[in-house]
């Protein structure tokens, strides 16, 4: 696999769920989705500083 994908992450907000779906964040931060194929593709480097200013909150996962 190549280092561009191991490196493209999700960001969940784990503040609440919408039913049972995780609320992602949204294509262009403009606020929240339960659809993967709407939700912003983040690099390694952008989501790891978010989770660092909101650890609680903003959780990431590896988009593979």
């Amino acid at each position: 696999m190549s280092k561009w994908v191991e490196d493209e992450f999700y960001l969940q907000d784990k503040r609440q769920y919408v039913g049972n779906d995780i609320l992602w964040w949204a294509k262009a931060r403009m606020g929240y989705t339960t659809d993967l194929s709407k939700a912003e593709v983040f690099t390694k480097e952008e989501a790891m500083a978010q989770h660092r200013c909101r650890p609680d909150i903003d959780i990431p996962w590896p988009k593979k």
